[in-house]
């Protein structure tokens, strides 16, 4: 094997694990469909005529090229069809580019080995993951050794109906292609400019003013305007659109973890009989010499010194340290307490759990806490002391597949960012009902009057932005006279939405879009276009308009080497992307693919020739 071998075939490797889990049906699929193609179908591409059967040569050519190559991965998700895979033959023709037999022979040697390895594996009992699958792949690779008798059973295992020969074919028609699209992609030049001002416009931040104009002034014009036939039409399009969302009510037993701290505090006796138990293993400070010949070794002779005693940090030095360890340990027992199977069979069927019979005394630091029912939408407004959003997501996911039901008790302890832990009963559940137009027309006019109406305040937006560009009036007098307040954000990157936060502490509906306009704004002291959020309806009170104030950029130390190294190969590989599309369209162009249209005749059968001899008498 030659020298970097692993390195040049690791991309192989990659679609080698790739292509072994892939099925092999859809290429009997594209086969079937070349086949059956009508025999008047006929092409033109580069002034070349191509009839029904060659295009069902080519695209069972095509479709080998894909299964065996993954051509795929670079292109068209749906594979390479014949139209492409003729179009890249002529050209690479017309080029010259080809892949000779000694190129050919380590690509097929890479892949065959990559085969033969997998093939190997395929057997062992021990691999559980796909991770290991993986990890025992790249282990055993580069050891395994090529013969023809083990590729051709490789061959035969993974891809059936495929000779050696036409598999080292598609392996080469996919090397010549690879080589057409890296003879386009090589202008794909990337230099120190582009890649400092890619960091800046990724790393920049940006502060703004701006107006949330409210959409409930436009509801009441709006709602004029919402005709009864837009309603029927709207919920005949769309009836899930209306759907009541599934909700859930829980009854949530929180840990005071900050009040059994209190109650049971750590004694000094307890932090230093901890410290000695755990003397030797966890606070040693230099090892025990274990060199019973030292002197003999120094050459001084005589007997052996006797190990040195080893030195401990004192504990004075770390007593917060084994402090703050036996109370983890204590907080862990009581989250325990909160995740037994006892404890879920003392509240199995019980209407609420019994804290004292369930925990004992313990059972004062506990909080029960209601939750009442609670949307996807609406977990902000869930009982305070419950922040954690992600696992009360996962209890409606879990909810709405069936593998959490009423009366059943969380299977693990949630976290709050609070500082505390809870788990949780589920008390209520109501699904997603689609109602029918008659008890739902009122949501669906409001529908289509809140879109509506959100259109009104973008116009409105619109005119005070030309306004205040021909200078007719400012920002601040618009605002003022529509019972609106400027308000402020800090510099932000684009992707800091979860710091966008309004005069109530909360994040913004719609920040992502305001700052997203934001970054859009080319000058300082310019407006945006005005923004309506993305999002539910219901959930989006206002419209905005942004002031850009202030851009703020990057600090020049956080450009190192590790990250202008990155940006260059994404700019590089972005810039090379967009070349090869830029080419294949032009091929496409010059192509010239035109569709031919010829008559077969074909003789009239029996009836046919009866009922015209008829006629003709």
């Amino acid at each position: 094997m030659q020298p970097g071998f692993f390195k040049r075939n690791e991309k192989v490797i990659m679609v080698i694990l790739l292509a072994l889990i892939a099925p092999t049906f859809a290429f009997t699929g594209v086969m079937y469909s070349a086949l059956t193609r009508s025999d008047s179908d006929a092409y033109s591409i580069f002034g070349k005529v191509y009839s029904h059967s060659d295009f069902a040569r080519m695209q069972i050519q095509a479709a080998n090229l894909d299964r065996i190559a993954n051509s795929r991965a670079s292109r068209d998700e749906d594979g390479l069809d014949p139209f492409h895979y003729i179009i890249f033959k002529e050209e690479a023709k017309r080029l010259q580019i080809a892949v000779d037999d000694a190129e050919l022979a380590d690509i097929v040697r890479g892949r065959a080995i990559g085969l033969i390895t997998t093939l190997e594996l395929s057997n062992d009992a021990t691999i559980k993951t796909e991770q290991q699958r993986q990890a025992a792949f790249y282990s055993k690779f580069a050891t395994t050794q090529f013969s023809e008798k083990a590729y051709r059973e490789a061959l035969k295992r993974f891809y059936p109906g495929i000779s050696p020969k036409q598999f080292e074919e598609a392996l080469r028609e996919s090397r010549t292609i690879e080589k057409l699209f890296q003879l386009a992609s090589s202008a794909a030049v990337v230099s120190n400019k582009e890649i400092y001002k890619e960091f800046e416009q990724r790393n920049q931040r940006r502060a703004i003013d701006y107006v949330a104009l409210p959409v409930s002034g436009f509801l009441d014009e709006a709602r004029a305007k919402v005709a009864e036939e837009a309603i029927d039409s709207r919920y005949a399009e769309n009836p899930a659109e209306f759907k009541t969302p599934l909700r859930v009510a829980l009854e949530v037993y929180k840990l005071r973890l900050d009040a059994y701290k209190a109650a049971e505090p750590v004694s000094e006796e307890e932090i230093a009989a901890r410290y000695e138990a755990d003397k030797q293993n966890r606070w040693r400070k230099t090892p025990e010499t274990k060199e019973p010949a030292a002197n003999e070794a120094a050459g001084t002779g005589g007997d052996p010194a006797p190990p040195a005693a080893p030195e401990f940090r004192p504990l004075e030095e770390v007593r917060d340290l084994v402090k703050k360890m036996i109370e983890d340990e204590r907080e862990k027992l009581l989250l325990g307490t909160l995740n037994t199977e006892a404890m879920k069979q003392k509240i199995a069927g019980a209407a609420s759990l019994d804290l004292q019979a369930a925990l004992g005394e313990k059972a004062g630091f506990v909080e029960v806490i209601p939750t009442g029912l609670f949307s996807r939408d609406d977990i902000a407004t869930v009982a305070p002391g419950i922040g954690n959003d992600i696992a009360l997501r996962r209890v409606l996911s879990q909810v709405g597949a069936g593998t959490l039901n009423a009366g059943d008790y969380g299977a693990n302890v949630v976290v709050v960012p609070d500082g505390g832990d809870f788990n949780y009963k589920v008390v209520e559940i109501q699904k997603e009902v689609i109602p029918p137009l008659a008890e739902c027309r009122d949501r669906v006019r409001q529908a289509l009057a809140k879109e509506q109406a959100m259109e009104l305040a973008r116009a409105k937006l619109g005119e005070w932005k030309q306004k205040v560009a021909a200078k007719e009036a400012t920002l601040p007098d618009l605002a003022q006279a529509a019972n609106c307040t400027i308000q402020s954000l800090p510099a932000l990157q684009k992707n800091e939405t979860i710091k966008a936060l309004g005069a109530d502490g909360k994040v913004i509906p719609g920040a992502r879009d305001l700052l997203l306009s934001a970054f859009a704004i080319p000058e300082v002291g310019e407006l945006g276009e005005p923004v309506v959020p993305a999002g539910r309806l219901e959930l989006i009170p206002d419209v905005y308009l942004a002031l850009l104030r202030e851009i703020v950029p990057p600090d020049p130390l956080e450009f190192t080497e590790e990250l202008k190294g990155r940006i260059e190969r994404e700019v590089r590989q972005r810039k090379s992307m967009a070349a090869g599309a830029a080419y294949l369209s032009s091929l496409e162009s010059r192509a010239q693919i035109t569709k031919l249209y010829k008559e077969i005749p074909r003789e009239p059968d029996a009836e046919e020739a009866s009922a015209e001899e008829a006629a003709a008498e």
